[in-house]
């Protein structure tokens, strides 16, 4: 290989390595925190054993936003791994950014990008919507309002967005 062409491959995998952002502290700690107490309910109500939970064994790609306007960057979480994936979509997990970190707030089932933040506020927290297809669903993005306590479960359960609703939208750039 030419010198040159070495010199601008080696600039490449520099410049493409620099793009990857580093974790934010607290991502995999809250999902583990929130995968225990639910492994724990799921002991005491069915018997089933408890399975230790491992932090770095999670697969993900994460978004961050200030979803609530506290001036803390939040977490939109899409669980990647084949435990977590359907047909219809990917597990999403929304948590609470904290000064010391990140605190589960929200779950929902078969999501896909893209995701987006809307304008719309309810419950004191934006709504969202999400990517649903596959599984038998009519292929679309749907809303997802908190409620006061959370998004929806069930994305699929959700009315599909308008053009007006998706107006002003920022899609989330999702990272690994």
């Amino acid at each position: 290989m030419p010198k040159n062409r070495r010199t601008v491959l080696v600039a490449l995998v520099a410049a493409s390595s620099a793009c990857v952002a580093a974790e934010p502290p607290g991502i995999r700690e809250a999902l583990a925190k929130w995968d225990t107490a639910q492994n724990e309910q799921q002991h005491k109500l069915y018997g089933s054993p408890l399975e230790a939970i491992d932090p770095a064994a999670y697969e993900f790609e994460y978004a961050l936003t200030d979803l609530n306007e506290d001036g803390i960057q939040d977490a939109v979480v899409l669980l990647t791994g084949r435990n977590d994936c359907g047909s219809g979509g990917c597990a999403m997990q929304v948590l609470k950014g904290t000064a010391s970190g990140f605190v589960y707030q929200s779950g929902s089932t078969i999501s896909r990008a893209p995701i987006r933040v809307l304008a719309e506020r309810r419950g004191g927290w934006k709504s969202l919507s999400v990517t649903v297809a596959g599984g038998g669903a009519k292929p679309g993005e749907v809303l997802m309002r908190f409620d006061g306590k959370g998004y929806p479960l069930n994305p699929t359960l959700q009315p599909y967005a308008t053009a007006a609703d998706l107006s002003g939208a920022v899609e989330l750039r999702f990272m690994r």
